[in-house]
């Protein structure tokens, strides 16, 4: 394998904690945010990425640690969410004014990567696993993964443009997602444990400014105004954002078990 190494240790932003990112993590200088899940808390996630300010995420609702997270990073402690009140999120847009998180998804260059794992063979309708919306009506602006009658799709606006990435019928083990978008050419491209399984030229506009606040949200989605809904019951680990458009051989490394 291939990784992209770093000399020393690269400091982690103000807000965040953890001493740093280590000079083993692959594409590491473009780190920004990383919620690691494995600190044994219902409550909160820290964010050990350079551009952490204000980012931890908060777990709301009966969010539990489970114990047997992905054997491809050391099965560490993980967050499981109960697919009825648990959620986990941090703002996008905070009154007005874009968070270091909103900064980054109006660029329309970055990229989600993500460790799940989620045993429910189907849910009823709509179910979303990550997501950040930009209007209170659930469509136009914002993105997200979330399934839809046994497919995955990728989004902008819950209920507008979006595109199939797959079938879905649960998942007995872990799975290691990414969500590559490239707004040079309005595309995205999602991974599924290190290979591409899908991409499209469907232009998806990720940028939240039209919003007052907007939320940034795992194992389900909640609207500007503060409504939340679509809940899944997944566990998830080693949630990144990057500020760049990785390349397929960085997300095969990633999902291949990078973590210290």
């Amino acid at each position: 394998m291939t990784r992209q190494l770093l000399t020393g240790c690269i400091s982690a932003g103000a807000g965040g904690g953890g001493g740093g990112i280590p000079a083993s993590i692959i594409a590491g200088e473009n780190l920004v945010h990383w919620w690691k899940m494995n600190e044994g808390s219902t409550s909160t996630a820290t964010d050990y990425g350079l551009s952490a300010a204000s980012t931890d995420m908060t777990l709301t609702g009966a969010s539990n640690v489970a114990t047997d997270g992905p054997t491809e990073i050391g099965a560490p402690d993980v967050i499981e969410f109960n697919g009825s009140t648990g959620l986990g999120e941090v703002k996008a847009r905070d009154g007005g004014s874009d968070t270091p998180l909103g900064a980054l998804f109006a660029t329309d260059n970055f990229t989600l990567t993500f460790w799940m794992k989620d045993t429910t063979v189907s849910y009823a309708s709509y179910a979303t696993w990550v997501a950040c919306l930009a209007t209170t009506g659930w469509t136009g602006g914002g993105f997200g993964m979330y399934y839809y009658y046994y497919n995955l799709f990728p989004w902008e606006g819950a209920s507008s443009a979006g595109a199939y990435s797959g079938s879905w019928s649960g998942a007995s083990s872990w799975r290691h997602h990414a969500l590559r978008f490239n707004g040079a050419g309005g595309s995205w491209q999602h991974f599924l444990n290190g290979t591409q399984s899908s991409t499209t030229n469907t232009t998806i506009n990720t940028d939240v400014s039209a919003a007052t606040n907007a939320y940034f949200t795992l194992a389900g989605i909640k609207n500007p105004a503060g409504s939340a809904g679509n809940r899944t019951a997944p566990k998830m680990s080693d949630v990144r954002l990057y500020d760049s458009v990785l390349t397929d051989a960085n997300i095969s490394d990633i999902a291949d078990g990078d973590w210290t």
